[in-house]
């Protein structure tokens, strides 16, 4: 398998073929309350925040980025809460936002943050948040722990805008596994079969030269 992710526009492909992020999947099928995206009406204030955070947490933790660096950065509570987040728990990371694929479920995403937390007793898939918890939250984060090497525990963290403490919700239940699973399945059954609008055509998956379809 030879997958590409490029960073401009954000897209997968597997074998030349195009392939749906995570996010894509819970958009097109009504699981986010956020679809501006796909009817090209762009993106989502919230999500454009969120991005940002996101950009600064990762110079922060590659130390390329040093908090008193941050004077009059708008969002600098963020990276404060989870600065301090960290710390608490004494995070230590294992890598931050690598785009993964899988092959057999064909999607991409992701991840934002893998590493370990008290004293490294337990491998941990962190989803940040600026916002408050909404319920696709768990079947993003369990998306993206099906693209993991293998299960890390599942934790949504939910940064505060004036820096202070962070509350995470450590996800225990299957259910949200199994409905992203089924989730990807429906996806691609529907695509196959014609239930999604014309443009997400080109993410069904084509026979290879030689191939019957």
């Amino acid at each position: 398998m030879n997958w590409e992710f490029d960073d401009e526009t954000h897209r997968f492909t597997i074998d030349g073929q195009p392939t749906p992020s995570v996010t894509h999947v819970l958009q097109a099928l009504g699981c986010t309350p956020w679809t501006d995206g796909l009817r090209g009406r762009g993106p989502s204030p919230h999500l454009e925040r969120g991005k940002d955070v996101h950009a600064s947490i990762k110079l922060y933790e590659l130390g390329k980025l040093r908090r008193e660096d941050l004077s009059g950065y708008e969002h600098v509570g963020y990276l404060d809460s989870w600065i301090e987040f960290r710390s608490r728990v004494e995070w230590k990371t294992h890598q931050i936002e690598k785009p993964m694929v899988c092959e057999t479920s064909r999607y991409g995403g992701i991840p934002d943050i893998t590493g370990t937390w008290h004293l490294g007793r337990r491998l941990v898939l962190a989803d940040v948040k600026t916002g408050r918890d909404l319920p696709h939250y768990e079947l993003q984060v369990s998306a993206y722990n099906d693209l993991l090497d293998e299960p890390h525990l599942r934790v949504l963290i939910f940064l505060r805008a004036d820096g202070g403490l962070a509350q995470h919700k450590i996800i225990q239940s299957h259910d949200s596994t199994n409905a992203w699973r089924s989730a990807i399945t429906l996806y691609h059954w529907r695509l196959r079969n014609g239930y999604l609008p014309i443009e997400e055509d080109q993410y069904r998956l084509r026979p290879l030269k030689g191939q019957l379809p």
